[in-house]
């Protein structure tokens, strides 16, 4: 009987623990020194930078004539951190999926730059709610549970 609680007990806490997991995704690590992974917009695959300083997913221009552009009226400003200043146009992505993940309500920006075979970089943008851990160990992205959003006032 008491075996049999302890399985139990072991298996809950297992499962449990699993649980929490929302999703993980593989990346690699380049010379430079950045986590890349692989992710579709708008239903074409590309590698990208996972930038966690980026206020916004980019897309190479390379990358941007392989898919289909939905221009927007908007437009964003922030500034590089050697402090240039940015001022660009705003696309809607129509889908955007990372390991098999869709994440709605996206957008990017286009950028004139080539980088090698990597095709753009996605921000936090798309995990905004949900709490990242990167596992430089295991070259993982852990994902957890979303966070309930706030209530706007």
């Amino acid at each position: 009987m008491t075996r049999s609680i302890f399985t139990t007990s072991i298996l809950l806490i297992f499962l449990l623990f699993s649980l929490k997991i929302n999703a993980q995704i593989p990346f690699e690590v380049n010379n430079n020194g950045h986590i890349i992974i692989k992710a579709k917009i708008n239903d074409v695959e590309g590698k990208f930078i996972l930038d966690t300083g980026a206020g916004l997913n980019a897309v190479f221009t390379k990358f941007s004539n392989k898919i289909k552009n939905e221009k927007t009226n908007n437009f964003f400003v922030g500034h590089r951190a050697t402090g240039e200043e940015l001022n660009v146009d705003l696309y809607n992505a129509k889908s955007l999926e990372i390991n098999n993940k869709q994440f709605s309500d996206q957008q990017y920006t286009i950028i004139d730059l080539e980088f090698g075979d990597i095709d753009g970089m996605i921000s936090l943008q798309p995990f905004r709610n949900t709490p990242v851990t990167i596992d430089y160990v295991n070259k993982k992205i852990l994902f957890d549970k979303p966070t309930k959003k706030r209530k706007k006032y």
